[in-house]
């Protein structure tokens, strides 16, 4: 939408309409105080099981038929 504009000054307004558009949703998340997002984002996750070092017959029922199933078509 930027490009679009013939001028500067209405490129500068719609960009600065943009930037504070985009930090609404920062200014929200902040304001909340019980937001368990923030605790899951802060820690990397860690995969402790290697799908290939699994044993097919140790699989769950449903991780096999969706395996099969993948398999067939």
């Amino acid at each position: 939408m930027i490009a679009t504009r013939q001028s500067v000054a209405d490129c500068i307004t719609f960009f600065v309409a943009f930037h504070v558009l985009s930090a609404i949703d920062n200014i929200y998340c902040e304001g909340i105080a019980d937001f368990d997002l923030i605790e899951a984002v802060e820690h990397s996750l860690v995969f402790k099981k290697n799908a290939k070092t699994i044993n097919f017959w140790q699989r769950s029922l449903l991780n096999k038929f969706i395996r099969l199933f993948v398999i067939v078509f």
